[in-house]
């Protein structure tokens, strides 16, 4: 099973996730959750971690087995300890909050096919699968991109090939 966790740091003036060095520690957490997790009684794998703007992340796991939605970010906790470890330089200790690091909102994001409960099996997910759980964060970039062609005259480039195939898309559909 799928998870969506979308997280904001607990504590009310935090800084922002692009600070410099956040995102790769972000991702060493992720790494560290992914590896201790493999040999957990219910393995579970972060397979996306995005900064989604400069106060929330978005966090895709799996499971192999059904969480109950409204203990999901409690499956996070390995995920938590690992930010807040004193012996990191970048540890986010002081950023708890009510003993939390983050505030989170979870929902369940899709079902693995029932032949695939086995954690390693589920590693080959079909192209369908992954564009399915990528399509919101395909959206984004495609924004982010359209919001920089004013400035940027490689996004201006990428901007035009976007509206070519657009346009190609509804002309051989005849809309």
């Amino acid at each position: 099973m799928f998870y969506e966790v979308i997280a904001q740091f607990a504590k009310a003036d935090a800084p922002t996730f692009r600070t410099p060095g956040f995102e790769p520690y972000l991702m060493e957490a992720k790494d560290y959750f992914n590896m201790k997790s493999r040999v957990a009684t219910n393995p579970k794998e972060i397979t996306e971690l995005t900064v989604i703007d400069d106060q929330t992340i978005r966090i895709i796991f799996r499971s192999q087995e059904i969480l109950n939605i409204s203990q999901v970010s409690r499956s996070l906790r390995v995920f938590s300890m690992y930010l807040i470890d004193e012996s990191h330089s970048l540890n986010f200790g002081d950023l708890v909050s009510g003993k939390r690091l983050f505030r989170m909102s979870a929902s369940e994001f899709g079902d693995i096919s029932k032949e695939n409960s086995d954690i390693s099996d589920i590693n080959e997910m079909s192209e369908k699968d992954y564009k399915e759980i990528n399509k919101l964060n395909l959206l984004k970039k495609v924004i982010g991109i359209l919001e920089k062609s004013d400035s940027d005259s490689e996004a201006n480039n990428v901007t035009q090939k976007i509206n070519e195939i657009v346009k190609k898309f509804y002309i051989e559909r005849g809309v």
